[in-house]
């Protein structure tokens, strides 16, 4: 920290990053945020383009419980299963 604020002081140029540096920093954060929030709501997606009956429900413990790890597991096997056939 101490050698931080030195060569801040000595030389205030090398402290501050470029506005290509800081620019390329928040492409790359908003590109990983995005990968995540994606992959988070994966399981909603998916139910959403089979056209399950349950999807809301789906869409309930995805975002209720997904962040858990366990719950978001839980509706992506919900997600992928098949509908019951109706009875005849």
């Amino acid at each position: 920290m101490i050698s931080f604020i030195s060569t801040a002081l000595s030389h205030p140029a090398d402290a501050c990053p470029s506005l290509d540096d800081m620019i390329t920093a928040n492409a790359q954060t908003l590109a990983i945020l995005v990968v995540f929030f994606l992959s988070y709501i994966a399981p909603t997606l998916i139910a959403n383009k089979r056209k399950k009956k349950n999807a809301s429900a789906i869409m309930a413990l995805n975002v209720l419980v997904g962040w858990t790890g366990f719950g978001w597991v839980a509706a992506l096997i919900w997600s992928l299963l098949r509908d019951p056939d109706p009875a005849v």
